[in-house]
């Protein structure tokens, strides 16, 4: 009796012992997940980035490491394919908030899993107070359509506005709607550009910082003036493409190992787009178009490994490569894009500006060509479409892309 007294009193130690000692372990897991929780929650909020974003990336590196050793190239190709597809699957079919803010509880999910080894009291409680707590801390990020992997920053912004002071209140509820969102103005990268023959002061403020007014200013990679003239874009246009035809005049232009056939695709691919990037917008005198032709034709001219002296026409040589004029594929792009402004629905912002009548007096003397006068004028002459009757051409857009399929080159162009 005695002895089996005893075995009592061990056994109901030793259970005690277990009990505090897995009460001890779940204690101990559980200030380990809040302190790792807690860090990754203040680097969060601090470096304005999800960090706990870069353990998933690790493990699909992981996985895809550990799938080429075990199963080869092929497998593990299939892999990405497959985990590439769903990403692009819930990115298109789940709002963005919702698919940042459940990437999130699943990884502190699935860390206390790992940690607790299965499903307890514990781990339910941790799992409650995850969602909770990632719910109301997020919860700026659930109201903010915009919520992203770190904050997004406006790379440009469009306005129309009547007057400067108009275009200042715009700019300040802009920058008061970016400050609500996360983001901000950057005053370091912001210029101020007028569109006027002279020069007009126009004092634009975002945060109490005055913007500084320019000249010029590059937009998508096109240099626009106050002036509002193409001249000096043209000119950086020819002068890239010459840029371009240094680079390759030994490896691709005069080199003889290279086909006749692979020239004149590398000078369309690589040249031609160089030269006319932005040609939608230009107005073309004769000076314009005698100086893309000339440019077009020093490339032309030295594939074929002619020289002005042979007296070789351009059309002879453009025959010859088995390329159109790059006059006529400029032509076809600006009523292309015409076509495009006349088929685009009300509200949209080149269409809107398209169709706009400013008032005001001109200066004396002759007015500048517009770009509307110059491509109705083109569209007459090139096309047969009176200007009265163009837009109800340009509407359909399978008739007025036939029209730009036959269209053929200017006559007298080399």
């Amino acid at each position: 009796m005695k002895k089996r007294c005893l075995d009592v009193a061990k056994l109901r130690k030793m259970k005690k012992l277990r009990l505090t000692e897995k009460i001890s372990e779940s204690a101990y897991s559980f200030l380990k997940f809040m302190t790792v929780w807690i860090v990754v929650l203040l680097a969060d909020f601090i470096l304005e980035f999800r960090l706990e974003y870069l353990w998933p990336c690790w493990l699909f590196l992981g996985t895809v490491y550990t799938t080429f050793h075990c199963h080869g190239l092929a497998i593990c190709m299939v892999f990405v394919c497959a985990a590439f597809t769903l990403d692009i699957f819930c990115l298109i079919f789940v709002p963005l908030h919702w698919l940042f803010f459940a990437a999130s509880t699943y990884v502190l999910l699935n860390y206390i899993w790992h940690t607790e080894k299965g499903i307890c009291l514990s781990t339910v409680t941790l799992w409650i107070l995850l969602v909770y707590t990632e719910t109301s801390l997020r919860l700026r990020d659930l109201k903010n359509p915009y919520a992203n992997l770190s904050h997004l920053f406006a790379a440009h912004w469009t306005s129309q506005v009547p007057s400067g002071l108009d275009l200042q209140h715009a700019l300040g509820r802009f920058a008061a709607k970016c400050e609500a969102a996360g983001m901000r103005v950057s005053t370091s990268k912001s210029e101020a550009m007028v569109l006027d023959r002279k020069k007009v002061a126009c004092t634009l403020q975002v945060g109490g910082k005055v913007l500084p007014q320019v000249e010029e200013f590059k937009y998508l990679g096109v240099l626009f003036t106050s002036e509002g003239r193409m001249d000096h874009e043209i000119d950086r246009r020819i002068g890239a493409a010459a840029a371009v035809m240094r680079s390759m005049y030994r490896s691709v232009v005069v080199k003889k190992e290279l086909s006749r056939k692979a020239k004149p695709s590398i000078y369309q691919s690589i040249y031609a787009p160089t030269l006319t990037y932005g040609h939608e917008l230009w107005v073309m005198t004769e000076r314009v178009r005698s100086r893309i032709q000339a440019a077009e034709m020093s490339f032309l001219r030295r594939v074929a490994g002619h020289s002005l002296r042979d007296r070789v026409r351009s059309s002879v040589t453009r025959e010859e490569l088995g390329v159109e004029p790059l006059l006529l594929h400029i032509e076809m792009g600006q009523l292309r894009w015409l076509g495009h402004l006349f088929r685009m629905p009300p509200g949209r912002l080149p269409g809107e500006v398209f169709r706009a009548c400013p008032t005001g007096k001109r200066r004396r003397g002759r007015p500048r060509t517009r770009w509307r006068d110059y491509v109705f004028r083109l569209a007459w002459e090139r096309l047969g479409v009176p200007p009265e009757e163009l837009e109800e051409v340009a509407r359909e857009r399978d008739v007025w892309a036939s029209l730009l399929r036959l269209l053929p080159p200017r006559p007298g162009s080399g």
